[in-house]
């Protein structure tokens, strides 16, 4: 009897740890039960994006352009700037950050001066540091009056960012030292002047080097790639461009490449009757995989006000795990899905295939997400706490 109770026991704690190990779940090792929440330091405050270091630090930036530095575990990586926060820019409001092999971290930010817009690119050194070989003193005017998720660092080094004027979308290549790259159109700046009244939203690399973006144009989603040269690749969809319209106002937020090369888009479609998280997928040459959910889309919710999906990552197996936000009638909840080479939703993960609840945002509020080298999940968001806005940061 003795040994069929201590047998029960060990495998309840077996169940357990497997229950803890479920793709889609807290992981309890990071900051508090998976939690981590900067209201010690930051109240209306938005969380504008994370990325990782080459030694698996965790960087945040807030949208007044404070750096947030933790370790693997969540906790404050006390050797940088004060007790883990610093500083590094006073004017400037952040849009997103990317760092590089060699641990600079790169900042794309808005300026407004006295009316004038425009958007800057900084680059620091590890301990945040202006990078003085970049550009001017750590400084490079970016040519793209507006962006916002959609910085990049090729597998060459040179970085690309896309955006738009508010009428035309733009995408501007530059060189490690913060200088125009020439051999990207001439100028390193690409017009997509056969894209009306658009703004590009995210962009990746393919293996083979040619660049592809997605976000809105004339209120249809758009997916366009270009040659490494700067030209449009008209292989690809129709003259290098591909539309989807759902019979409503479309975006692409985010884009990745499968393993095989297939490309998949996560975003939102709008209509009077209420906002859709969607996910499509596209063969390589630009036209709808049909044999992905139905007709190349998969709805993932629809609410009454704004849902969309904001990031994307495809997996080995050619799963994904796209992250967004859904609308629970008051305010925005931070979701995952985990979708299957077919666009079926995997149940096994989260609770009945969803995870992610962690905080409520404010309405409109992005999050963003980054993938750690042992494909768990890290996102920040932006939490409402009566009335505050607290940045937030969560593990899967």
């Amino acid at each position: 009897m003795k040994n069929s109770y201590f047998f029960l026991l060990i495998l309840s704690l077996l169940l357990s740890m497997v229950a803890l190990a479920q793709p889609g779940t807290l992981d309890s090792t990071f900051a508090e039960n998976g939690k981590f929440m900067l209201s010690e330091h930051f109240n209306y405050e938005t969380t504008q994006d994370i990325a990782l270091t080459e030694e698996g630090k965790i960087l945040v930036m807030v949208n007044s352009l404070y750096l947030v530095r933790l370790l693997e575990d969540g906790s404050w990586d006390t050797t940088f700037g004060n007790q883990g926060v610093l500083k590094v820019l006073e004017e400037d409001a952040g849009k997103s950050i990317a760092i590089d092999d060699s641990n600079r971290t790169l900042i794309l930010a808005f300026n407004s001066f006295y009316g004038i817009h425009s958007m800057n690119l900084y680059r620091f050194l590890q301990d945040g540091t202006p990078d003085n070989s970049f550009g001017e003193n750590g400084e490079t005017n970016v040519g793209v009056p507006n962006a916002d998720n959609s910085l990049i660092i090729q597998s060459d080094g040179k970085i690309v960012i896309a955006g738009s004027d508010g009428n035309q979308s733009f995408v501007h290549r530059i060189k490690d030292n913060g200088s125009s790259d020439h051999s990207f159109s001439g100028n390193g700046i690409v017009l997509l002047n056969d894209l009306p009244k658009s703004f590009a939203l995210s962009i990746v690399q393919q293996p083979d080097g040619k660049l592809i973006i997605t976000g809105t144009s004339d209120s249809d989603l758009f997916v366009i790639r270009l040659l490494e040269d700067g030209t449009t690749d008209s292989s690809f969809g129709s003259n290098g461009i591909t539309l989807i319209d759902d019979g409503g106002d479309e975006a692409g937020q985010d884009v990745a490449v499968m393993p095989d090369g297939k490309i998949a888009i996560t975003g939102y479609s709008q209509t009077s009757a209420g906002s859709s998280f969607l996910c499509w997928r596209l063969l390589t040459d630009g036209t709808i995989d049909n044999s992905f959910g139905s007709n190349g889309e998969v709805n993932l919710f629809t609410g009454q006000q704004i849902s969309s999906g904001y990031f994307i990552f495809p997996y080995a197996d050619s799963s994904i795990i796209v992250g967004g936000v859904i609308y629970n009638g008051a305010t925005d909840d931070p979701v995952l899905y985990k979708i299957l080479y077919n666009g079926s939703i995997d149940s096994t993960y989260g609770e009945n295939g969803a995870a992610g609840k962690t905080f409520t945002c404010s309405k409109s509020i992005e999050i963003n997400a980054v993938k750690t080298p042992d494909n768990n999940i890290l996102i920040c968001g932006t939490k409402a706490d009566n009335g505050d806005n607290i940045p937030a940061i969560s593990k899967f």
